[in-house]
């Protein structure tokens, strides 16, 4: 196990020195990698090792190929995981590697990631979090119209001007409100 372990940071380290140094830090993630994340990862959710799931999130984001294998695990840690940090991470890692290989594929994003994300807004959210959400969201296109009142019901409404996050999320609100507004019957007086 240790030696397991021992790969995925080496490969971490190794995407934080090309980081640290300006240069380009996506990777290939190899066969016998690719295993070690998956063997590395369920322990380390079941374990609650943020440590182990910040690394390999990490490398899933600097992964220059899509990796619909790991898309149960990142589900997964949405769902496990309440850490604010390590959310933001996953949901960061999620728009790569389920939205965009999604789109890539002319398909809608899995129902339980939909789900997963219903969750998260419907709990109380940290406001990067949230942000994230609506970046995400923001990728979805029209069809982020499904999560339309989950999404209001967390408008920061004064709160914007004392936090960046805040107005991040009200000026990405807005924009999915111009997104919706041909779908969404007036109100009436």
């Amino acid at each position: 196990m240790k030696q397991n372990h021992s790969l995925i940071e080496e490969v971490f380290l190794s995407i934080l020195d090309k980081l640290k140094k300006d240069g380009r830090a996506l990777i290939m993630l190899g066969p016998e990698l690719k295993k070690q994340i998956h063997e590395s990862w369920p322990k380390a959710l079941e374990q609650k090792k943020l440590s182990d799931l910040k690394q390999i999130l990490c490398l899933l984001d600097h992964s220059e190929e899509l990796l619909p294998e790991f898309t149960e695990l990142l589900i997964l840690t949405l769902n496990q995981i309440q850490d604010q940090e390590i959310l933001v991470l996953t949901l960061g890692t999620c728009s790569r590697q389920i939205l965009t290989l999604s789109e890539r594929r002319g398909e809608r994003p899995p129902e339980i990631f939909n789900q997963a994300l219903e969750r998260l807004l419907d709990s109380s959210l940290d406001a990067e979090v949230f942000e994230w959400i609506l970046r995400l969201l923001e990728q979805y296109g029209v069809s982020s119209i499904r999560f339309r009142e989950r999404v209001l019901a967390h408008r920061p409404g004064f709160k914007k001007w004392f936090n960046h996050h805040h107005r991040m999320s009200n000026d990405l609100l807005d924009l999915l409100e111009r997104r919706w507004s041909p779908f969404v019957s007036p109100k009436k007086p």
